[in-house]
């Protein structure tokens, strides 16, 4: 299990046994059945577009100087 602050948990205090988790699923997919949860879902799928901010983590790659041709050569 993810320590809290590295999942959806806020806090240690949230409910996060199996049966708490169940119901947050059936309470997110039960949105889509509504005309707003429709929408959202359409405009998520089609156009990627999502409302809430995404968070992102910055970082770097070492490479050791005689792996860097075969680094190069990677298609990413």
């Amino acid at each position: 299990m993810l320590p809290p602050g590295r999942s959806a948990m806020e806090s240690a205090d949230s409910p996060h046994g199996p049966i708490d988790v169940f119901k947050s699923v059936v309470e997110s997919s039960a949105s889509i059945f509504g005309a707003h949860g429709q929408q959202e879902l359409f405009r998520m799928v089609m156009y990627r577009d999502i409302d809430d901010v995404l968070g992102y983590y910055e970082f770097q790659v070492y490479v050791r100087t005689d792996l860097l041709p075969e680094f190069n050569q990677i298609r990413y």
